[in-house]
């Protein structure tokens, strides 16, 4: 029997709710009701982040384009069922975090830095009792067909160099739909005790640094604009650089920073911390004055503080880690966390070689280079450009 669908872009927030709903079933975990996770769902999707269409910054900066950022919501229909209401013919749903990125694209010889959409895809769910008839499939290949259209029918760079990514917990699932896996691994430290004393209380405590823990600025809601600055500027230039390092062969992008981000993983994290804990967490990360920085990320659920973005300036970088650690250190006691959680490229070992020689020693093997459940995948809407991707910044800050 040929199956009837109708991929539609949906805005109504019944329709909405449905489909947070129905994921809820699944996704809620044992902390939240479906009603209560729908309710998140909502809040997430009210974001500044989720609503980055309506920013006037950005519908000055990107025009008619704005319109594509933001957190779009897909649902699949299958017409032939009966249709009682709103939601009585969908059988499965989508959505799509969409933010600004930059890019570089291959045989470029001018060095320039595109300014493009990037689409992560999220909530890719079947309805339960529609499993098994390869709803989920056809409504990515319906969502694929709907970002290379925007692509194809514009010559502005900003739509026609966009990237679709997405983080699999289903394994190698979405390389049919042509998604290309860069998985990164991720590392659990639980030894919080020996790595202050063998890592942060060491190399922190030299006496030939001039930077003390009393040079600590603890990061608020929204107080760190400066910062992501910084992050910018060497984004940046780490995508020059790898545009150099292959001789300009390949199409590398990466999402833009942006506090909006980061305050969208804030507000995950006020949605759900009366579950655990009565005091409000009003610290989200951690800054030297000159700028190095780490923010985080409680992640109350898995009772884990998670490095979403690790900023090292300058000279002594060992020893302004230890010192940003330590601080990451007390915050997960103070919050009744039991570990620190972080994805590979944001502390790679080569650039951080007493790190990750101290955490072999302290850590068994199993929490070290673990396979990340979250792979992450990645599709350019330009088919010349598949092949040749280069992801930068393919950490936790751009999940979703």
């Amino acid at each position: 029997m040929t199956l009837k669908l109708k991929f539609e872009a949906v805005t109504d927030p019944e329709v909405i709710r449905f489909t947070h709903i129905e994921n809820g079933s699944v996704w809620s975990s044992r902390f939240l009701s479906q009603e209560e996770y729908a309710d998140r769902e909502w809040v997430l999707g009210q974001s500044d982040l989720g609503q980055l269409h309506r920013s006037q910054e950005h519908i000055d900066k990107y025009d008619s384009n704005a319109v594509y950022l933001g957190l779009k919501y897909f649902v699949l229909k299958d017409v032939s069922l009966p249709e009682t209401s709103k939601t009585s013919q969908i059988v499965a749903s989508c959505e799509t975090m969409n933010r600004t990125g930059w890019a570089m694209l291959p045989g470029d010889s001018t060095g320039q830095i595109h300014e493009v959409l990037v689409a992560c895809i999220g909530g890719v769910f079947t309805l339960k009792h529609h499993r098994g008839r390869g709803y989920a499939r056809r409504m990515i290949e319906l969502l694929n067909e709907y970002y290379d259209s925007l692509a194809q029918n514009s010559e502005e760079p900003f739509l026609k160099h966009l990237a679709v990514h997405l983080y699999s917990e289903i394994g190698e699932y979405y390389a049919k739909n042509g998604y290309v896996s860069y998985h990164v691994p991720l590392y659990e430290l639980h030894n919080l005790d020996g790595l202050q004393e063998h890592y942060c209380e060491k190399y922190s405590c030299d006496n030939e640094t001039t930077i003390t823990a009393n040079d600590i600025r603890y990061l608020g809601y929204d107080d760190y604009e400066d910062l992501v600055e910084l992050q910018k500027q060497h984004f940046k230039k780490q995508l020059l650089q790898a545009h150099d390092a292959c001789g300009g062969s390949r199409f590398i992008f990466t999402v833009q920073p942006s506090l909006k981000i980061y305050k969208w993983f804030e507000d995950r994290d006020l949605f759900l911390y009366k579950k655990f804990r009565e005091e409000k967490p009003t610290r989200f990360g951690a800054a030297l004055a000159d700028g190095s920085h780490i923010v985080w990320h409680h992640s109350w659920t898995s009772g884990t503080l998670i490095l979403l973005k690790v900023q090292i300036m300058g000279e002594d970088q060992e020893k302004k880690l230890a010192l940003l650690l330590k601080e990451c250190i007390q915050e997960a006691r103070s919050s009744d966390i039991t570990h620190l959680e972080f994805w590979q490229d944001e502390l790679p070992g080569e650039k951080f070689p007493i790190f990750h020689s101290t955490i072999r020693a302290l850590e068994p093997g199993s929490n070290l280079e673990k396979i990340n459940s979250s792979l992450s995948a990645v599709r350019a809407a330009q088919g010349e450009f598949r092949g040749e991707i280069l992801w930068l910044n393919n950490t936790k800050f751009c999940w979703f």
